[in-house]
């Protein structure tokens, strides 16, 4: 369908009216008609979206405002007239001006002026289903910018953005969390030794196990080439430790085969800071930095 052929509703009372605007207009427009406002909303249901929808003011069960209104909750994109009588001026004003109403036609309405008000209709119905496009086009972006598409799971840059509302929420319920940094060690030696897809399955591996170990509530995220950061969103110091402690031991233990050679030496440190509810200036950040001072601690002590 060519754009001078765009699908125009017309809901008027008085098929007469209705017959004249298909002889006019069906070379230009896909023209449809309906009766009254609940038979206009039903082909917008079944037949939509329409570009423009034009509807008589004065019509019996539903006048052209609220028809108008109905349509704009069903079809947010469609533009919307209304066509009415000299006497309805203050409510069409009104209805423009309440029901966002593009434009308000008087009747009679000369073809010209009619013609006239679906192109400039058509134009900014376009320009709504590009801006919506453009919206989930920059969604999608987003998300692939947030999401470490190896481990499929979140990045640094989605815990960034996570964190503000997770620390906001934590400090308005008065709960505390922490943060769990876990790091493979050695692992651009490992990569060295095995190569970029070697080093690929090692991180496979233990997301995996990080993914089916952690509880539910809890998150992950791969924070740098090699480290891991958890949330977790409902423990206090004492108790993330022990639970990164054991995970720090499970990792190490499922990779001390010495049959593996450099491969059984695949180990993890962690670094645990939580979230002082008596500490009115702590943040996210100061959080995270405890962690990654704690994190240091265990690499340097073995």
């Amino acid at each position: 369908m060519s754009d001078r052929m765009q699908k125009i509703l017309f809901v008027d009372d008085e098929q007469s009216v209705l017959s004249g605007i298909e002889r006019q207009l069906h070379d230009e427009y896909e023209v449809v008609t309906a009766s009254s406002g609940p038979a206009g909303l039903k082909i917008i249901e079944e037949r939509g979206p329409f570009a423009v929808v034009v509807s008589d003011m004065r019509m019996p069960e539903m006048d052209g405002a609220q028809f108008l209104a109905s349509v704009r909750m069903k079809s947010p994109e469609t533009e919307r007239v209304l066509l009415t009588g000299h006497a309805d001026i203050d409510a069409a004003i009104a209805a423009v001006n309440d029901g966002q109403i593009f434009r308000y036609l008087v009747k009679p309405c000369g073809r010209e002026v009619l013609v006239e008000a679906l192109e400039a209709g058509i134009e900014r119905y376009k320009s709504h289903l590009a801006d919506r496009e453009m919206a989930m086009e920059n969604q999608e972006l987003k998300t692939i910018a947030m999401h470490d598409a190896l481990l499929d799971m979140p990045n640094k840059r989605a815990f960034e953005n996570d964190m503000e509302d997770i620390h906001s929420e934590a400090l308005k319920n008065q709960q505390a969390y922490a943060l769990a940094l876990i790091q493979l060690d050695s692992f651009a030696e490992y990569t060295e030794f095995y190569g970029a897809q070697g080093g690929d399955i090692v991180l496979q591996a233990i997301a995996n196990y990080l993914g089916i170990t952690i509880q539910p509530q809890d998150l992950l995220y791969r924070y740098d080439n090699d480290t891991f950061v958890l949330v977790l969103t409902d423990a206090d110091y004492a108790g993330a430790h022990d639970s990164v402690s054991l995970i720090v031991k499970e990792i190490s233990a499922r990779n001390s085969d010495s049959d593996r050679g450099y491969a059984g030496e695949v180990t993890v440190n962690g670094g645990v800071a939580a979230l002082d509810l008596s500490e009115t200036e702590q943040d996210w950040r100061s959080i995270l930095e405890q962690a990654q001072e704690a994190l240091g601690y265990a690499e340097l002590s073995g």
